[in-house]
């Protein structure tokens, strides 16, 4: 048996934080009106970082997992589980 939930006469802005009706039909609204929806969609595009501040992350990140990858190279070396033969990522591109 399904158990509906009661439908609220009124909601608050998320925006603007003013109480507005709900009308009996359709989806309950979360904004007030346009101008307030529009003003969260733009709020939302700038909070997203900028191509070059992810793409900065992104190069980090590689240098990281590189470095990692160099060091534990170096101790399977010295624990002599690899033989003395060439680094393995050197000749991927």
């Amino acid at each position: 048996m399904r158990t509906h939930k009661k439908r609220p006469a009124s909601v608050t802005c998320p925006e603007c934080h003013s109480r507005f009706a709900v009308k009996p039909h359709g989806r309950v609204p979360k904004f007030c009106c346009q101008r307030c929806r529009q003003r969260a969609a733009e709020k939302r595009k700038w909070l997203r970082p900028a191509p070059l501040v992810a793409i900065a992350h992104d190069i980090e990140s590689a240098r990281s997992r590189a470095a990692i990858r160099e060091e534990a190279w170096l101790l399977l070396k010295q624990m002599r589980l690899m033989g003395p033969k060439a680094h393995p990522c050197e000749n991927v591109r």
